[in-house]
Parts: structure tokens; sequence; C-alpha cells
């Protein structure tokens, strides 16, 4: 899609539209070969199977937007974070608003009809606990997110979802989290609903980014490790005149650290950043002994 200058809405429209093309094809070279399908349950059956994939998409063009449509959302705030990014506030308009687990994301769209192109997936970041007010934190990346900050008050606005399965299993003794940049923003949401349901299990996280100023939700973390015991490990790749921190990039020292101090069994560790610290992380991770089961991912590329 980027190679080619592809709009991310345009990149979703050519999949869904090429999809039901060569369904549609294989159908038709299916039923005019014949030689394979003469038997009437044959053809009955690649009929069904060809309705099916094009009911799925109607369903997903068609029906799911209907019932977004029914329970729109309304901006109530745009708050300018640091490292060029925005939280975008949603209240629900008529309905009692979305239930979702910690680490999910769902489809947005802001400004325009749920019939729309115009949908982005974001994960939530504010706590579970509050259906009524959902917070988005969006980095300034992508083709419509480098233009959210000027998202009007009042806008109406329709979500999909939830979805995803970055979540923290109800066995899990602790977790430890690995951030990047923006990559915060689904495990905030678990800190979030751990410190408001009173969730007193032990968690860590390392958070990189460019620099401390630049480091979204800095002051509640820090407030988090004061009030709650939150591990916190800030890693600036500048480091700023008198900080007495770790700077610098990732690396597997860091990570193997973790896994010292936190273990193998009953830690789930939860790692959501830019592509090289996922790599390093999921990497450094395995060969330390933790089980693949343990390790929760999330990539952000495409909004």
């Amino acid at each position: 899609r980027k190679k080619l200058g592809l709009r991310y809405e345009w990149w979703r429209l050519a999949h869904a539209v090429l999809a039901t093309v060569i369904v549609f094809i294989g159908l038709v070279h299916v039923l005019r070969v014949g030689f394979y399908i003469d038997d009437p349950w044959k053809r009955a059956l690649w009929s069904g199977l060809t309705a099916g994939a094009i009911g799925l998409l109607g369903y997903t063009r068609v029906v799911r937007p209907l019932r977004m449509w029914r329970k729109p959302y309304r901006v109530t705030e745009v708050r300018r974070e640091p490292g060029s990014s925005w939280t975008v506030v949603l209240e629900p308009v008529g309905h009692p608003g979305m239930r979702f687990a910690p680490g999910q994301f769902a489809w947005m769209t802001i400004g325009a009809s749920p019939f729309s192109l115009e949908q982005h997936p974001f994960s939530f970041a504010s706590s579970a606990e509050a259906a009524g007010r959902l917070e988005f934190t969006i980095k300034e990346l992508g083709d419509w997110s480098a233009k959210v900050g000027q998202v009007p008050v009042g806008t109406t606005a329709y979500l999909d979802g939830p979805y995803g399965a970055f979540t923290v299993s109800e066995t899990a003794e602790r977790i430890v989290g690995i951030a990047g940049g923006v990559g915060i923003t689904p495990i905030m949401s678990i800190l979030r609903t751990w410190r408001d349901r009173g969730d007193r299990r032990p968690a860590a996280l390392l958070y990189a980014a460019g620099t401390l100023g630049g480091m979204v939700y800095r002051e509640e973390l820090e407030a988090m490790a004061r009030e709650r015991g939150l591990e916190l490990t800030l890693l600036p790749r500048e480091a700023p005149p008198g900080w007495t921190g770790p700077a610098g990039l990732p690396d597997e020292g860091l990570i193997r650290g973790l896994v010292e101090r936190h273990g193998t069994q009953g830690t789930q560790y939860l790692v959501c950043g830019p592509p090289p610290l996922m790599d390093l992380a999921e990497r450094t991770l395995l060969a330390a002994g933790v089980p693949s089961s343990a390790i929760r991912a999330e990539r952000f590329d495409i909004a």
C-alpha cells in the first residue's frame, strides 16, 4: 500500500472488490468446466460457498454499519498529548456505550457515515470501567491520523468492536509491559482498569520513546509507580540534562533483566510498539525461556 501510494481506505476497498471478483470468477470457472462438479450436489455446494462468501461481505458492509448507525457517539474532547499524539474522547448518544476488555481495539469512523470507507483501528486507552467515556490516543502517523487534532468537538462518531486478543489472562499472576511510543495505549488501558477495579496484582513497565517529554501518560504512570507499586522504567532515546535513568534504544539486556526479575511462570508479557522493538522483544523473551503462550504482541502500522 505504501509503496503504491494508496490511501488506506482505497486499499481496504480494493481488497473487498478483488476478493469478490476472485470468488465470482472462480465459481463461473468451476461451473463452466463442469468436469469435477457434474453432480447436482457438488454444484449446490460450490454455489452455497460462493453465496456465503458474498453474504459475509454484505454483512460487513451493510448489516454491521446499520448496527453502528443505531449507536452513535459524540466527540466531547480532543486533547493534545506529548509526542505528536492526540487523545479523542467519545461519549455515547442514547445508549450506555461499549463494553470491552482492556487491551482491545475498535474500528472508528469520525465525521462520516458508518457506511464510509473511513474506518480506522485504534486501541482503547481508557479504563474498561468507564464505558460511558471512551478515550483513544492517536499518533499523527497515517493518512487520516495526521489530521486527528483538527476534529471539532461535537462531531458524530461510530465504533465497530471491540476486537483483539491483547488482553490479560485471569490466571496471570503479574504482567510486564514493553511499550514503544504510542504502543503504550493498550497497556495504559489495562493499567487504568486494574487501578479502577482495585486489582493488586504486580505490574512492571518498560516504556521507550524518543524523548522524556514525548512520553504520553508519563505523569499518570509516575503516579501509579508511587501509589500502586508499578515498577516503571522510562527509556528516552535522548537523555535530558540531569537524567539519571537508562537512556538509548531498548536492548536485550534490559528485556532479559525484566525476565530475571519477574520470571517465566505466572507472568504475562505484553509487547506493543514499532516493528524493531517488537522483533527484539519477542525474540529475546522466547530466548530467555518465556513460553509463547505467555506473550501478547500487538503491532501498529496501518492507521
